[in-house]
């Protein structure tokens, strides 16, 4: 073991394991701080979406491993030296594991350093300590799987482009599986997974152990291919990958793994608007609480206009049933310092969901869906938001809106709070549309 561990050393230090280390930690670095910065609402303050952040940033990461072990591995061949290793006592599978040891240690230990910085920036404000162990143990296992596919490539394509034609491969690949086109069960299968819903984006311990296993059979057969004498001996952990692929692959992809009881437990703070978050969200409660009652008292006290919404509602995780006095909100975001990100866009969404016709339109007429569409963008003004892109208005609904405004302007303020009222009652109602009211708001009765 110390003649193991002293060759191991000398292959890190002087062979190509450092540089790889430090690309691969810039690529991490880039993916998490970067391009997926917690503003994006990826994982700021929460253990789940940190995790499901690096592993995304594996995307970058992975090529420059990939590319690193090629390198390393068909080093002997160029400079002619694999006959006289191969003449030597040493067995060809201590040179390959080593190397990719090396490898694996540089890049794993990129990956520790940007994890626990992040850490240190979630664990000051998160209000919910799980997610935070299989993600990094899974994005830990698959950069030896990076490795180890490096290690076959450049053992047998020892050209010197290999490695770079190689990491743009692997790039686009890892790409193309982040940008979310693959959201079903299969998703699992892959090391960096899409980000979307990263909140919620749970890895449970049978599902952690699995792609734990899928990764490391991965990796198993890979350097059997590269180093056994007698490579078939790489069927048994290909075998063993394939039996992991498949229950991985069956069944839906973000919702597989859902979050505990005690992640999506309710918190809840203020009274009309009573404001709700779920427990992986609760660090924001006070900051989204305050935004709330600063929208409202903006607005002139709503508390006072018939059918407003009593309770502004975090979206649970899967279906849920609408309620006339609940608005929900499908996206929290915060910043480094785990405080929430709230700004102008995030106003007019909350007013266009105060203001969206809830009631069942399916059997509206065509006036109806021509006026429908004008009356939520009205009522949006109203209200101060800029509501005009929640709807896409025809020429026509565009005509309708424009005499609602200019009606509306001209009426005074209780007349405004009176027809805000009756709208707001009539468009959450959660029964069909009634046309009659609705059609006589757009003529101002």
């Amino acid at each position: 073991m110390p003649g193991i561990a002293r060759v191991l050393r000398t292959e890190v230090l002087r062979g190509s394991a450092v540089t790889t280390g430090v690309a691969a930690t810039a690529g991490l670095v880039y993916g998490v701080f970067v391009l997926s910065p917690p503003g994006a609402g990826t994982w700021g303050g929460t253990w789940i979406g940190l995790g499901v952040a690096l592993r995304s940033a594996l995307q970058f990461a992975g090529p420059a491993v990939v590319a690193g072990a090629i390198w390393a591995a068909g080093r002997d061949r160029r400079r002619g030296m694999g006959e006289l290793l191969g003449s030597t006592a040493r067995p060809p599978w201590q040179r390959i594991v080593l190397g990719w040891g090396a490898m694996t240690l540089g890049a794993t230990a990129g990956l520790v350093l940007v994890w626990a910085v992040a850490a240190v920036l979630v664990a000051r404000v998160a209000s919910y300590d799980g997610g935070r162990v299989w993600h990094p143990v899974v994005a830990a296992v698959s950069v030896g799987t990076f490795a180890a596919a490096g290690v076959v490539i450049g053992r047998f394509v020892p050209w010197r482009g290999t490695a770079p034609v190689a990491a743009i491969v692997v790039l686009y690949v890892l790409a193309f599986l982040d940008s979310g086109q693959v959201n079903d069960g299969s998703m699992w299968l892959s090391p960096a997974p899409p980000q979307w819903g990263a909140r919620v984006l749970n890895l449970s311990s049978n599902g952690g152990v699995l792609e734990v296993l899928w990764f490391a059979a991965l990796t198993g057969a890979f350097l059997l291919v590269a180093g056994a004498r007698q490579r078939w001996w790489a069927l048994l952990p290909a075998v063993m990958a394939v039996v992991v692929a498949i229950p991985l692959a069956q069944g839906p992809g973000q919702d597989r793994w859902p979050l505990s009881s005690a992640a999506t437990r309710e918190v809840c703070r203020g009274d009309a608007p009573r404001v709700c978050v779920s427990q992986v969200s609760a660090f924001l409660l006070d900051d989204l609480t305050a935004r709330v009652d600063a929208l409202w008292l903006r607005l002139g006290g709503l508390g006072g206009i018939d059918g407003i919404p009593t309770v502004i509602r975090e979206a649970p995780q899967g279906e849920y049933s609408p309620d006339a006095q609940t608005v929900y909100l499908f996206s929290l975001d915060s910043d480094l310092r785990g405080r929430l990100e709230w700004g102008r866009l995030q106003d007019d969404n909350l007013i266009a969901n105060v203001v969206s016709l809830q009631c069942d339109q399916t059997s509206g007429t065509s006036r109806f869906r021509t006026n429908a569409p004008a009356l939520a963008t009205s009522a949006g003004r109203l209200l101060g938001g800029g509501s005009d892109a929640r709807y896409r208005l025809t020429s026509e609904a565009a005509q309708v809106s424009a005499r609602l405004s200019s009606a509306l302007d001209a009426m005074t303020l209780t007349e405004r709070r009176a027809w805000l009222g009756r709208y707001l009652t009539a468009a959450r109602s959660t029964g069909p549309c009634d046309e009659k009211v609705l059609d006589a708001l757009a003529g101002i009765s």
